[in-house]
């Protein structure tokens, strides 16, 4: 499957999940929060409920579309370390790593 954020493109396999990001194909790690009790009650039933793949590739495809919105640091220095060519994410990711940025 393949999503398109406002940040990156992305490409998530349908059998496991896994995401890599384009143009270089480098692997996105996201792990989906585990929870200690099932489907609370009230909850919505699902067409995809009881196929947890498909229901972490939803999640997964949801969120990257959206993917200007996600704030959770394991992730989004994920971005900044794929090469990106946008500046001031480029500067970020290199002041967060301790390099000394002069603007000009």
């Amino acid at each position: 499957m393949v999503v398109r954020g406002d940040l990156r493109t992305y490409k998530i396999h349908l059998g496991s999940g896994n995401i890599l990001i384009e143009p270089n194909d480098q692997y996105l790690c996201i792990v989906p929060k585990q929870t200690a009790s099932a489907r609370p009650d009230g909850g919505v039933f699902l067409p995809f409920e009881g196929d947890a793949v498909l229901s972490v590739v939803l999640s997964k495809a949801l969120m990257l579309a959206d993917d200007r919105k996600i704030k959770d640091e394991t992730i989004t220095s994920q971005f900044d370390a794929t090469g990106s060519t946008d500046r001031e994410e480029v500067a970020r990711h290199l002041i967060r790593e301790g390099w000394k940025i002069r603007r000009s």
